[in-house]
């Protein structure tokens, strides 16, 4: 059963403004939610801490979304990635599901399409562990 308070959620994005609406979204659904304003401060936070799961924007400067999604999968396999972004194109969208993401949500969102995705990413991202876990 998905525990969300033992499971640990970093928020990338470079508008304060959305950064603080998403955490406190996600602490109200019972999430613990750090944020991060670009992709390189998202990577020394992932050095730093045990996230289950990465939310990113995708248009940031110093890093795109893209770029940090890749790196972060490569060096963090079992990191579960949801693009929260106002990038509405699908082959966008295709090549961050290629790249490992969980899911794409488009801004403007719904609150509960984001609790949603998380839940679901979160879901996924445990029942991975368990069946490689049992390899």
């Amino acid at each position: 059963m998905l525990d969300q308070n033992s499971q640990k959620i970093l928020y990338v994005d470079d508008e304060e403004n959305v950064r603080r609406l998403v955490v406190r979204i996600m602490a109200k659904n019972g999430f613990q939610c750090d944020e991060a304003a670009d992709g390189r401060e998202a990577l020394a936070m992932l050095e730093e801490t045990d996230y289950a799961l990465m939310i990113a924007d995708i248009n940031m400067p110093n890093m795109t979304g893209i770029e940090l999604l890749d790196i972060a999968k490569k060096k963090y396999r079992d990191l579960a990635v949801i693009m929260l972004t106002g990038v509405d194109d699908r082959d966008i969208a295709i090549k961050t599901l290629e790249l490992g993401a969980f899911g794409y949500v488009i801004k403007p969102f719904e609150q509960n399409e984001v609790v949603i995705n998380a839940v679901n990413a979160l879901r996924r991202h445990e029942i991975s562990y368990v069946v490689l876990s049992a390899e």
